[in-house]
């Protein structure tokens, strides 16, 4: 579970997350960034994990689902991991992005302003219980490791380059 670099200083909701996720046995990882000081002060159970920073790339080969505020690194990080995600947009392009996972299928979209503990281990939930999410986000993952954004992004770089002779 992350909330991102810009916007992971927001301890009470990382608190409400937890809250619901640590009334089933489920194991989580939290990168808790700028709220780390204050979410170890809770007495979480000892399925959550909090930790300031986390290697998020080798963590994501480990999950089955991510929990996130749903930037575009992460969206991106997570869909190439083949992994289901529930998006709690705080800012920015995040609502956007919220709203193509649920039309993707690939996830479960949480507005901020009104959710409960209770709402995201439903929607955790959900994910487990439905295949259909793994599923579409194993099918974008094969899509994405088909493509080579490096070389793709050179190219189209040096074809503008070339057209307006810069």
């Amino acid at each position: 579970m992350s909330l991102g670099t810009v916007f992971n200083n927001k301890p009470k909701v990382f608190k409400k997350i937890l809250s619901g996720l640590e009334k089933e046995n489920y194991q989580v990882i939290v990168s808790a960034g700028g709220a780390y000081n204050k979410l170890i002060k809770y007495n979480f159970n000892n399925n959550i994990l909090i930790f300031k920073r986390v290697p998020q790339l080798e963590i994501l080969k480990k999950v089955d689902i991510v929990i996130s505020h749903g930037g575009n690194n992460t969206i991106n990080e997570t869909l190439a991991a083949g992994k289901p995600i529930i998006v709690i947009a705080i800012g920015g392009e995040q609502g956007d992005n919220a709203s193509k996972i649920q039309y993707l299928n690939v996830g479960k979209r949480i507005n901020i302003s009104n959710f409960s503990s209770n709402e995201v281990l439903e929607k955790v939930k959900s994910i487990f219980a439905d295949s259909i999410y793994k599923q579409n986000a194993e099918r974008i993952r094969k899509i994405i490791s088909k493509t080579d954004g490096v070389s793709t992004s050179v190219k189209l770089i040096s074809s503008v380059a070339e057209n307006r002779k810069i």
